[in-house]
């Protein structure tokens, strides 16, 4: 919706005034301001042409005769020091002391001018109205603009009660056009009982001249509206002479009436209200008294009177001090001390009664303020708490017996008690002992140097939940990415690995397979043995161990083992062709020993050829008795090498074996202590979402700071604070208390209190709301909760106040108005009377002097037929008997009416509920 726009006009001479001035007009919400800043000099001219709506002057005070002379707009004066009693009779709205000015205050003093300028025009179209009226020339025309302008609904009646004529304010109430209403009956509108009720009065109105009462009318859109309405009579005076006597005689004939209703809707409503809250307060199970600002007694209810013996009349416009106990008055300056500060103050005392008994009561004495923070009523709560205390005594005293008889048995307490401790430090240091255990073990797990993984066997597959530090550092840090992922995903190529876990978790045994693979994470190839080890109830531990280099070292003896066999086989080679030529050499010495020695010079030389070659086959055979001798040192490293690599195979095994001992145990444990953390999480879920729920629903307007460095953070609200700011708590969510309260510093200084004394505060105050500026009364709690918020929470209790300032006003506001006849039967009672008595209205009619106690109603009979021509008014008080059996006393007011001719016509009551405490219940 779009702002409204508002002209206002600076005198200043300063640009900085103005620039100040903007600048705290545009923090304001209420319109959409226009300033223009003008001189002094030009001030008066400006002003003239009539643009403005409000003048701010920035001027010293000795040049108070410029605005003096500027009377057709409200004037704000700006000025250096504190203003003072004389500038507001020169004609100045408000004085703001420039170096204290705000947002706030600018806006609430361009408000207050406002109203000022407005009620000034009111004032003025008002002269203009009545000079209008003057000026119309004729009564005639006179009242024709009176009737049309009246803000009660007026109709014109023929002598059969249709309407002939009804102006806008009737046209209104009723929710109907003019031609709508015009000729139809007067009742023709009202309910079905108000046209019954109404109508018997109608009849009379052409010998009564006057009547008036309740009356329900039905709307155009179906809804009703109570109307309290009045007819007047129109009269024809004719006149007639009588012959014989020559007697001018005069009649009055009846030719219409005029009728006047008057909504009172609100009125009726705030009477039941107010009647609520005063039967509440009257009926309170404690003794309640209200006492003005310097403690005189101006009301007390009936349990005042029950529990003190002091009638209403006794105690009324007494000083509360006059019946404090001797107690309490000794402690009344400190009592008067507190109230006065606004501090409700609270003690349990000694009181005596009216015929000296002594009692005790728990006495309460709280200040009401009015919305400046003004004290204006005390209000003082009494309970008899006799019984409480005597109960109390006994209470002590059998305690002390109680205390004599377990005397005997303190020490076998005792002795069980420090047995508990003992027992429970016991425990505590177990549960120390295996808590550091199980960080040792979960050490223990993470740094075995082999990888492993934990596998869940769980519904939709064998799932992966947890590796060690040595498997992490295997994938190179990319584990995490198959943490949660099933078997079949991670090795959905590899038909053996899932066999072998298939085979685990169905034989519920070790599954051991020696095999190549190819890393998923980084795509190298390693010779591992992969071991698949089922720890119950559904887990499957796997341990890989790299022999990828083993595996590498035995393939390389065994390639050594064969160069050494080829060479072996090489050089048995060259010994066979050896001594083959050896052979052949002898068999020709065999064959030509006849010529050796012919030859012999041939054989010495060729003797020295097989020396060579012997030589040769010596060095041969040492060669290969060395490569012989080496392929043994190999054979033997490698069999060495075999035998520690199955040693630490072994040696592996065995740590694995415990380890997974361990393991299962530990993994037992964790799994236990999985599912009590799981249970108490769920626990803390659900509670969690109560308490969300709670919090959310709750219909007290809730708020949740926090202490962010030196101010506090709004950081939740609840549903009903969303309802109570219309929707727009999300435009402070984030902002600090500082900022949204910064022109409260009552506010600001509770927040501090609460926060640093950790305590709650609660005040109960008026209240301006950030978000839509209504005016609202609250009691308002704030509450420290550890480690650094403040709660909130604000009860709404501005209709209580209204109905306790209305009731404050006076409950004698509510008043009952009967009319009995000559016979004192009853011929009309409005809606409160029937209300207050809980009768129909037909009901009511005919019956002689209704409700009055037995006991008093020869003196109502006699007192109303003592009112006479010389005395037609009367005063009394009687006791009548309300729907709920119990007995009230009233004061009444009666009028008798009499006609020309002195006749009595009817008596006029108006009754009141003096409320003076004196109820009892009527034994039927």
């Amino acid at each position: 919706m779009d702002k409204r726009q508002l002209n206002l006009l600076l005198v200043a001479d300063n640009e900085q005034d103005y620039i100040t001035t903007q600048n705290l007009l545009t923090k304001t919400n209420a319109w959409s301001a226009h300033l223009e800043r003008v001189s002094s000099q030009i001030a008066l001219e400006k002003v003239q042409t009539g643009q403005y709506d409000v003048c701010l002057f920035n001027v010293h005070w000795h040049n108070r005769e410029v605005w003096q002379k500027i009377t057709t707009i409200p004037i704000i004066l700006l000025t250096e020091s504190e203003a003072d009693e004389q500038k507001l009779k020169d004609g100045v709205i408000d004085c703001l002391v420039k170096s204290q000015l705000t947002a706030p205050l600018l806006e609430r003093a361009i408000r207050c001018a406002e109203l000022s300028g407005a009620n000034q025009k009111l004032r003025q179209e008002f002269s203009q109205f009545q000079e209008k009226i003057q000026n119309l020339g004729t009564p005639a025309k006179q009242y024709q603009l009176l009737f049309d302008l009246s803000i009660y609904g007026m109709e014109l009646l023929d002598e059969d009660g249709r309407v002939v004529r009804c102006n806008s304010a009737y046209q209104n109430m009723l929710g109907r056009n003019y031609d709508a209403i015009i000729g139809q009956p007067t009742l023709a509108f009202a309910t079905e009982k108000s046209q019954k009720s109404f109508g018997k009065k109608m009849a009379t109105l052409p010998t009564h001249g006057q009547i008036e009462g309740e009356v329900e009318l039905v709307c155009q859109d179906g809804t009703t509206v109570a109307v309290w309405k009045q007819l007047r009579a129109i009269y024809e005076t004719e006149t007639s002479e009588v012959s014989k006597t020559s007697e001018v005689l005069q009649h009055k004939i009846f030719k219409g009436s005029v009728s006047y209703s008057r909504d009172i809707s609100e009125r009726i409503s705030a009477i039941k209200q107010l009647s609520i809250l005063a039967r509440a307060l009257e009926q309170h199970p404690y003794a309640v008294v209200v006492t003005d600002e310097l403690g005189d007694i101006q009301y007390v209810n009936f349990k005042f009177t029950e529990l003190t013996g002091y009638s209403y009349e006794e105690v009324i416009e007494q000083n509360l001090r006059n019946f404090n106990s001797e107690s309490l008055t000794q402690e009344y300056k400190e009592l008067w001390e507190t109230v006065s500060q606004g501090v409700e103050w609270r003690r349990d005392i000694r009181s005596l009664k009216k015929d000296g008994t002594e009692y005790w009561e728990s006495f309460t004495m709280t200040p009401l303020l009015n919305y400046k923070g003004n004290i204006t009523n005390f209000v003082v709560v009494k309970e008899d708490i006799t019984a409480y205390k005597e109960a109390e005594a006994d209470a002590f005293q059998s305690q002390h017996r109680v205390g004599n008889l377990m005397t005997g048995y303190i020490s076998d307490l005792t002795a069980a008690n420090e047995a508990l401790q003992r027992e429970i430090a016991e425990r505590k240091r177990i549960e120390l002992e295996l808590r550091q255990s199980r960080v040792r073990l979960k050490a223990q797990y993470k740094g075995i140097p082999v990888p492993t993984y934990s596998w869940q066997i769980a519904k939709e597959g064998i799932v992966l939940v947890d590796y060690n530090d040595a498997a992490e550092k295997a994938s190179q840090g990319r584990i995490i990415e198959f943490l949660g992922h099933t078997n079949s995903d991670v090795f959905k190529g590899s038909a053996q690995i899932l066999a072998d876990f298939e085979r685990c978790a169905t034989e519920k045994t070790i599954v051991k397979r020696e095999a190549p693979y190819r890393l998923i994470t980084t795509g190298d190839t390693r010779y591992w043995v992969t071991t698949y080890n089922y720890v119950p109830p559904n887990l499957i531990i796997v341990h890989i161990e790299d022999i990828t280099e083993h595996r590498q070292i035995e393939t390389n003896l065994r390639q050594k083992h064969s160069q050494l066999g080829e060479i072996a086989k090489k050089h048995a080679s060259e010994l066979a062709k050896t001594s083959e030529a050896l052979l052949q050499e002898i068999s020709k010495r065999k064959h030509f020993d006849e010529d050796m020695a012919t030859l012999q010079t041939d054989l010495q030389q060729q003797l020295a050829k097989v020396a060579e070659l012997t030589h040769e086959l010596d060095k041969s055979k040492r060669s290969w008795k060395q490569e012989f001798s080496e392929r043994q040192r190999v054979e033997e490293v490698l069999r060495h090498t075999e035998n520690m690599l199955r040693a630490s195979q072994e040696q592996i095994q065995e740590l694995v074996k415990e380890q997974m001992i361990e393991l299962a145990k530990v993994n037992e444990q964790l799994r236990e202590e999985i599912t009590l953390r799981e249970k108490e999480e769920q626990e803390l879920r659900e509670s969690r979402a109560r308490l969300k729920a709670q919090y959310k629903g709750s219909p007290t307007p809730t708020y949740a700071w926090q202490r962010v460095s030196k101010d506090f953070v709004l950081v939740d609200y609840n549903d009903a604070a969303e309802t109570a700011n219309k929707g727009r708590m999300v435009d402070l969510m984030g902002r600090t208390a500082g900022e949204v309260f910064k022109d409260r510093p009552q506010v600001l200084a509770d927040f501090g209190t609460c926060f640093t004394q950790q305590k709650n505060v609660r005040r109960e105050s008026p209240y301006q709301l950030v978000m839509t500026q209504e005016n609202k009364y609250y009691i308002t709690t704030y509450n420290f909760v550890s480690p650094n918020l403040v709660i909130v929470y604000i009860e709404d209790i501005t209709r209580y106040k209204q109905f306790e300032d209305a009731l404050q006003r006076g409950e004698e506001q509510i008043e009952l108005v009967c009319h009995f006849s000559p016979q004192f039967t009853v011929i009309f009672a409005n809606g409160a009377y029937c209300w207050y008595f809980n009768q129909d209205y037909e009901k009511l009619m005919g019956k002689f002097i209704p409700f009055v106690h037995v006991d008093d109603l020869d003196e109502v009979e006699i007192h109303l037929a003592a009112l006479g021509q010389t005395q037609p008014l009367g005063v009394m008080e009687c006791r009548v008997i309300r729907p709920d059996g119990t007995l009230r006393r009233q004061r009444w007011l009666n009028r008798a009416i009499f006609d020309k001719q002195g006749n009595l016509i009817e008596i006029r009551s108006s009754l009141q509920d003096i409320g003076n405490g004196k109820n009892e219940q009527i034994e039927e």
